[in-house]
């Protein structure tokens, strides 16, 4: 039994799906559903259902002699990454720390400088995180962006527009293919953006961590090692209250074990330790210029180190727990399921005419005529364009559709696109969508912006498929959908960037 979804698993279970994209569907079915019969465990949960088909697929990889798939390759630039970044953080804090603790007996060291660089700068930095962590929160749920940085919404349209230039010397076909591309990376990134997220947002807090570490070291070392001044100065008028005030706010998570004088200096030391730049250091005391020392250190270690380290942790339980929460119910794994647990396609001897089969739960609510209890789930609305839908027998066109998406249809209405209201329609928040189209009619502008408004009125995890049939023969009502065909509806729907949209096609009966 495979153990828990880790992402290297997810990168490779995206690859082989988008790797059997390029399979016939017939192939596909058979190896799926043989897979699926012939496994000594079927569990009902999508993902160890799909955990398991994942280790079919790396041992079928395995046995034809080919490499490893592009998730072992990320796991091995993470492990990397893991040992250079808190190398990077410690060598950084240490040496920003000593540069900030040069000291030839001449001048002090500024306690307003190290304080700044070291501790103030941090501070800001996690108060910009921390508004941002709350914001993304939020915006959660109102849109396929909202999961993700800002950062990355940014690069992805800056890498789009530039991509706008080369469209125009390109054919249909290119444009097409480079803007599917694009869907496909947003949609990648609507279902696991937070996944792919927590591993940069954990390196980035473990840099954090060191860098801290190495400050604090570094600036141990110095003291121990040599005989350091510390003392204050500004331009401004600043008077010795408003600074020892300022530490003692500061000195409030320790003052309750170290007392003023040792957590924090006094207000005599305070006004000891403030330079002028004319007198030098001669007229301090040295009690008074090392005093600040025990000071920083606690500072750099509660708002620096213990933030940090805070937010790693923080970053390891969203990790895992984001993990957990993957449903796997987007279309491609739609798909994948449908092709495992639907009987393949029978040939008659005969005839040598391909034989729809519905898998049990559909052949038994046919035969008893009863809905499932739960229509979102086993069921679907389907749409058929106006100009069509008396064309087509109600019982075949329903059953056509149950071979083919894999769900009872529940009710059938005529649509008319850019001249119907989606309210009209009678949709279900949670009922699965599904569209009758005939492939050879281009998916225009219209039709996709129909699709948007069918969006923002379900839910925005509801199944829409789009039903694809070919040309027709005279007499019949029902063909073969062609490459040309399937491959422009795949490449413009994959534009919309709709994680549960996808392209289906009629299953011949």
């Amino acid at each position: 039994m495979p153990g828990p979804w880790q992402i290297r698993d997810l990168i490779d279970f995206e690859y082989f799906l988008r790797e059997d994209e390029e399979v016939s569907g017939d192939e596909l079915h058979r190896r799926d559903r043989k897979w699926y019969l012939l496994s000594d465990d079927r569990p009902q949960e999508r993902g160890k259902l799909f955990h398991q088909w994942l280790a079919f697929r790396r041992e079928e990889r395995k046995a034809k002699g080919e490499l490893d798939g592009p998730g072992e390759a990320f796991n091995e630039c993470l492990t990397i990454l893991h040992r250079i970044v808190p190398m990077a953080g410690l060598v950084s804090g240490a040496g920003l720390a000593i540069a900030l603790l040069q000291y030839h007996g001449v001048q002090a060291v500024n306690v307003s400088t190290y304080f700044g660089l070291l501790i103030v700068l941090q501070v800001v930095m996690l108060l910009v995180l921390l508004v941002a962590m709350l914001y993304r929160k939020k915006k959660a749920g109102r849109g396929l962006h909202a999961a993700y940085p800002l950062l990355s919404h940014i690069v992805y349209t800056w890498a789009f527009r530039l991509s706008i230039g080369m469209l125009g010397k390109l054919d249909g076909e290119q444009r097409n293919a480079i803007r599917a591309g694009f869907g496909d990376l947003k949609i990648k990134k609507a279902i696991y953006g937070r996944v792919i997220f927590h591993p940069v947002f954990q390196l980035v807090q473990l840099f954090g961590v060191l860098f801290n570490v190495g400050a604090l070291a570094a600036t141990l070392l110095r003291v121990m090692m040599r005989d350091i001044a510390f003392g204050w100065q500004s331009t401004l008028q600043v008077s010795p209250n408003i600074v020892y005030g300022f530490a003692k706010t500061l000195a409030a998570p320790w003052r309750w074990a170290l007392a003023e004088g040792t957590g924090y200096p006094s207000l005599e030391q305070v006004e000891g330790s403030r330079m002028v730049l004319k007198e030098g250091l001669l007229h301090l005391e040295t009690a008074d210029l090392v005093s600040w020392w025990p000071f920083l250190c606690l500072c750099l270690v509660t708002y620096g180190m213990i933030p940090r380290m805070a937010l790693w942790c923080y970053a390891l339980y969203r990790q895992r727990q984001s993990l957990m929460d993957l449903n796997f119910s987007h279309a491609a794994c739609d798909r994948l399921e449908r092709r495992m647990k639907t009987p393949t396609l029978d040939t008659s001897d005969r005839s040598n005419a391909r034989v729809c089969v519905p898998d049990e739960g559909i052949e038994s609510r046919t035969k008893s005529g009863v809905l499932p209890s739960n229509p979102e789930d086993e069921s679907t609305l389907l749409l058929v364009p106006a100009e069509m839908a008396s064309e087509f027998d109600g019982n075949q066109l329903a059953r056509i559709v149950e071979c083919s998406v894999g769900r009872a249809v529940s009710h059938t209405r005529p649509f008319t696109v850019g001249r119907q209201g989606i309210g009209d329609l009678g949709i279900e928040a949670r009922e699965s969508v599904t569209i009758f189209q005939e492939a050879w009619q281009p998916p225009i502008q219209e039709y996709l912006a129909f699709i948007r408004r069918l969006r923002d009125h379900v839910a925005p995890d509801t199944n829409i498929v789009i039903l694809l049939n070919g040309r027709t023969k005279p007499g019949e009502d029902f063909g073969a959908v062609s490459d040309r065909d399937r491959t422009t509806w795949k490449q413009v729907i994959k534009t919309l960037a709709d994680p549960y949209l996808t392209v289906a096609e009629v299953v011949l009966s």
